[in-house]
């Protein structure tokens, strides 16, 4: 399967979790909700996630294999949008989607940091 359709998928897979998260929380207002899926759905908040999982060394060989290549399809890029922050992203999308096919349990522990890493700043909110 190639990266832009890890992409696709991870994405998605993404989202679910980080509903499932919010929802767990407790709050019954869909638009707060909303407001603060976006904290961690959004590309910016994708970045900064990627970026924590390989400063703090959370990636092996293969999954930072997948996201490079992820990072590095040809992708056009959304007018709102900064090219590298685009990239970036798509990347953490691609070993999302991967992870996904290849190693739920992988990603179970790895979606545990992700929403870790944005909840402190976002769930006050």
């Amino acid at each position: 399967m190639n990266a832009v359709v890890l992409a696709y998928l991870g994405d998605a897979v993404w989202e679910l979790r980080v509903r499932e998260y919010l929802t767990s929380l407790g709050f019954s207002s869909t638009d707060k909700l909303h407001k603060m899926a976006v904290n961690y759905t959004s590309a910016k908040a994708q970045v900064k996630i990627i970026k924590f999982l390989l400063e703090n060394g959370l990636l092996n060989n293969d999954e930072k294999e997948i996201y490079i290549k992820g990072k590095n399809q040809k992708l056009k890029t959304p007018k709102t949008l900064d090219k590298t922050i685009y990239h970036i992203a798509s990347g953490f999308e691609t070993l999302i989607g991967y992870l996904y096919f290849h190693d739920k349990i992988r990603l179970d522990n790895l979606m545990i940091e992700c929403i870790n890493c944005i909840k402190g700043e976002t769930d006050a909110g």
